[in-house]
């Protein structure tokens, strides 16, 4: 049977579907202030079956925002092969005003939102040993997205109308990871390739901690090499980066914003 509790009172109920019920607010540049609900199973001991949905109202817009993901686990007896993980993952929020000189359509729509829905199947292999720090994982990652925007449709030389509407993108994602985290000189290796309608690209991050005699004391060194396999985007550019100070960087929307595109 269901079990909801608040999350002041964290402890899974014995023989009970627990479900932790939080009030949660919210705001960005765009949506502005947002309310609404958090609902979760997770607890401090992995069950197969997680969950965490926080939907929100953007008071101001009438708009709904929010995200949530959905996770299944296998953890097989024996074999290659420790932990088997499908996670689907959703996000809505808006990202910009409306500015639009057509005044209609920024009335009806004065922000525009995106649409991101993610799944991921990710495996994790057996240590060779109990007390390996070696950890190793491959994952692949489908990511859709939809974008508002304005079209122009051209009646003249001089005149265009506009519509308002979403755009589709696509993007696949295969990732390789190796990490030793022992004590001394623990080092990371990932391996990754990306692929969108049109372009497809391979990048290898190597991270090493040299240490020193005191604990928790060494220089660390990162090694970074990314090349396009092909690249034949006219529109957006994902181009690699040494950094991403606005949203504008941040093509797969893995990440939250108070200004995306400020």
């Amino acid at each position: 049977p269901l079990s909801f509790r608040p999350l002041t009172q964290y402890m899974p109920v014995y023989n009970r579907t627990t479900t932790y019920v939080s009030p949660l607010a919210g705001w960005n540049n765009y949506n502005k202030f947002m309310a609404g609900v958090y609902l979760s199973n997770l607890s401090l001991t992995p069950v197969p079956f997680e969950f965490s949905l926080a939907p929100l109202y953007d008071f101001k817009n009438d708009e709904i925002a929010g995200m949530g993901n959905v996770s299944y686990s296998i953890y097989p007896r024996s074999g290659a092969v420790s932990q088997i993980q499908t996670i689907v993952t959703g996000k809505r929020f808006a990202f910009a005003s409306n500015n639009s000189s057509d005044e209609k359509i920024a009335d009806k729509n004065p922000v525009f939102n995106y649409e991101r829905l993610t799944a991921m199947l990710k495996v994790e292999f057996r240590p060779t040993t109990p007390r390996s720090p070696v950890a190793r994982s491959i994952a692949y990652r489908h990511i859709q997205l939809s974008e508002d925007q304005i079209s122009y449709t051209r009646i003249n030389d001089s005149t265009y109308s506009q519509s308002f509407g979403g755009v589709n993108s696509y993007f696949n994602e295969l990732s390789f990871a190796y990490l030793n985290s022992r004590t001394l000189d623990p080092y990371t290796a990932d391996l990754r390739f990306e692929q969108g309608k049109n372009h497809l690209k391979a990048a290898f991050t190597f991270n090493y901690k040299l240490s020193y005699g005191k604990f928790n004391k060494g220089i660390h060194a990162r090694i970074f090499a990314g090349a396009f396999i092909y690249n034949d985007e006219k529109i957006r550019n994902y181009n690699f980066r040494m950094s991403s100070v606005t949203g504008y960087g941040d093509y797969l929307y893995d990440d939250l914003y108070l200004g995306r595109t400020e």
